[in-house]
């Protein structure tokens, strides 16, 4: 009987775990998406509301509207493998060799994130490419350099 109590219990505490990581990704994901969705429908009503555009301001729409589907788009997709693992964990007939190819895309995707990150928040700003492309001080000294002097 003990031991039928303690499996149960460990399976109640795994599954809570599991929802301890999975219900915040979920939310996460949703609120993300509906906040984008509300925001566009506010902002198209306040351009109907003020009038015609001109055409720099519908170049401008354009351009925002790419970057927050980028960065929409990266997000989910980065963290698709999960939530899809997350949620066949919890049926009865999961094993982790069915969803072998989600794990082997989870491996990749994750990490991708912080570099999918990089060149979505960093890239596309002017004055990071700015300041990646000016020559530091250091990288161009004319110091002599240790190992150049000869005893």
């Amino acid at each position: 009987m003990k031991k039928v109590a303690g499996q149960r219990m460990n399976m109640v505490i795994y599954v809570m775990v599991k929802l301890v990581f999975m219900v915040p990704l979920v939310l996460v994901v949703l609120i993300n998406m509906i906040l984008y969705m509300l925001i566009w429908q506010t902002y198209k009503k306040v351009v109907v509301t003020r009038g015609l555009l001109s055409c720099h301001q519908k170049q401008e729409e354009e351009i925002l509207r790419r970057k927050t589907c980028l960065y929409q788009t990266v997000f989910f997709v980065c963290w698709l493998p999960s939530i899809v693992l997350g949620c066949a964990s919890f049926s009865d007939d999961y094993t982790t060799s069915k969803f072998y190819p989600g794990f082997i895309l989870q491996v990749f995707l994750g990490p991708l994130q912080g570099v999918l990150n990089s060149i979505v928040y960093g890239w596309q700003r002017r004055s990071f490419r700015r300041a990646l492309t000016e020559t530091s001080s250091l990288l161009s000294s004319n110091r002599t350099s240790i190992m150049s002097i000869s005893l």
